[in-house]
C-alpha cells in the first residue's frame, strides 16, 4: 500500500482522476520546500530554493499493485518521490511524481512558473 500525492490531472474533477477509482481518498495536503510549474496543458513539481513553496493537493492510498504500476505509466516523464505532506496537523509520508527533467531549455515542454500553490484554482 503506497499513499500518493497529487496536485494536477489526477485530482479529483480532471481527466485522470478515474485511474485513482476505488483508491482511497485519505484528504486535503500541503507539501512544502516545491515549485509549481506547468506547459499549458498540465503541471509538474520541482524542489525550490525557495523553502516556502508549497504545492496543494491530494492525497490517495493506492493498495493495488496493478494501479501503481498504470500511475507509474501515465507518469513516465516524472520520478516518484517518497516525501512527506501535512494533512490535517500531522506530516504523512507520501509519494510524489516530481518532473524527471531539467526544466530550463527543455525542448518538449514550455514550463512557466506557476503563480500560486494550487493548480486547479
Amino acid at each position: 500500500m503506497v499513499k500518493i500525492f497529487v496536485y494536477g490531472t489526477l485530482k479529483k474533477g480532471y481527466g485522470l482522476n478515474g485511474r485513482l477509482k476505488g483508491c482511497n481518498f485519505i484528504g486535503e495536503g500541503i507539501l512544502e520546500g516545491f515549485q509549481l510549474y506547468c506547459n499549458g496543458y498540465y503541471p509538474m513539481i520541482q524542489h525550490s530554493k525557495n523553502q516556502s513553496s508549497i504545492v496543494k493537493g491530494e492525497i490517495y492510498e493506492v493498495e493495488d499493485n496493478k494501479t501503481l504500476a498504470e500511475l507509474d505509466s501515465i507518469e513516465s516523464a516524472y520520478n516518484r518521490t517518497k516525501v512527506k505532506v501535512k494533512c490535517n496537523d500531522e506530516m504523512l509520508e507520501v509519494e510524489v511524481y516530481v518532473y524527471a527533467y531539467d526544466i530550463v531549455g527543455d525542448d518538449w515542454n514550455s514550463w512557466n512558473k506557476f503563480e500560486g500553490d494550487d493548480w486547479s484554482k
